[in-house]
């Protein structure tokens, strides 16, 4: 058993690195949410399992096609106009897979986990300006449940749990572009039980009647179809970015010239 002065040091510690990663981590994100210079968002795909392995090595940008017309559309939609405001690129695939996220909330362990992340992050893809988004392609199978995917705003880094097939890459896309917004400061928009949250989870609030949603709000990355039901959208063309998320984001912010 660790002795009490062993675990004052490292809390110590701990708390003196978490200082200076948040200091890093408010600059980075004041950095990218003036959105005066294309987010250049690096995708790297990793196999979960040899069998997917001969996609990920086949990969090419096309995969990720939809996404900058995506940000463009809903960036000019709040009146920031980036040329482009994404540049989405492909980064070379990886070979081993990111640390596991803790099973258990924890102050020590989030901070932690965080640390780990960041390293293996920067051991396999190495540095970059902005969102690095790591996608685990797994081979698809009838009623897999993937593991949840996340996106950290410390060190720009989203970890993606997608399907190895053409047929899911539109799905695929919208989890990915639902993690970079988390990397520079967006926040979940739905419940415990997944379903969204009215009125910041809706993609038009204001419709009347409410339900059902024509589209998905994408930080709530599913389409309400009444109060307790919800489908994923099949692709990027049926999500929108609603104005709490654009608040968050600093689009708003942009338009309004704060």
């Amino acid at each position: 058993m660790a002795s009490p002065w062993f675990r004052r040091t490292r809390i110590g510690i701990l708390l003196g690195v978490l200082a200076v990663v948040g200091a890093d981590a408010w600059s980075t994100k004041r950095r990218v949410q003036k959105w005066t210079e294309p987010l250049p968002i690096r995708v790297h795909p990793i196999a979960a399992e040899p069998s997917a392995e001969a996609y990920v090595q086949a990969m090419t940008l096309e995969a990720f096609g939809a996404l900058a017309p995506f940000f463009e559309r809903e960036a000019h939609r709040f009146q920031v106009y980036g040329s482009p405001v994404v540049d989405v690129s492909l980064g070379e695939w990886v070979s081993s897979l990111p640390p596991a996220a803790p099973q258990t909330a924890g102050f020590l362990s989030a901070i932690d986990f965080s640390l780990r992340l960041r390293l293996w992050a920067w051991r396999h893809a190495g540095s970059h300006d902005g969102p690095r988004v790591f996608v685990i392609y797994h081979p698809p199978q009838e009623g897999q449940v993937l593991d949840h995917s996340y996106g950290l705003p410390e060190g720009l880094i989203g970890v993606v749990h997608a399907f190895a097939s053409p047929s899911a890459e539109g799905s695929n896309q919208v989890v990915i572009a639902h993690e970079v917004l988390h990397t520079v400061g967006a926040t979940d928009k739905y419940d415990e039980s997944g379903q969204p949250i009215y009125p910041d989870g809706y993609a038009d609030p204001g419709q009347q009647p409410p339900l059902p949603q024509p589209r998905a709000e994408l930080m709530a990355g599913r389409i309400p179809i009444s109060p307790t039901e919800a489908r994923i959208p099949s692709s990027l063309e049926e999500c929108v970015v609603n104005e709490a998320t654009a608040r968050e984001i600093r689009w708003i912010w942009r338009a309004e010239g704060e």
